[in-house]
């Protein structure tokens, strides 16, 4: 979830295994940065926190990620642009 009001911009995780809070986090970011920024900056910190959750006797992880940001949805979809991306 990112907030952008007249506290600034943030935004909060939450990371379930097996039903169960492992871990809630929370960042502030720069006051410049939009919603959709924010949105995206909470995957990757999202993702990043992941590969530390010490989830015992997986091998294999199987991630659900929720968002509202249809942007954020569109820009993770837009193959185009990653394969623009891979060749610089």
């Amino acid at each position: 979830m990112e907030v952008k009001n007249e506290n600034g911009v943030g935004a909060g995780i939450t990371i379930f295994v097996k039903g169960k809070i492992e871990e809630k986090l929370k960042y502030k970011h720069h006051d410049n940065c939009s919603n959709n920024q924010a949105e995206q900056l909470a995957i990757v910190k999202a993702m990043e926190a992941l590969e530390n959750t010490n989830i015992r006797n997986s091998r294999r992880r199987i991630v659900t990620m929720y968002t509202d940001s249809k942007v954020t949805i569109q820009s993770i979809k837009n193959t185009e642009t990653t394969k623009l991306n891979r060749k610089n």
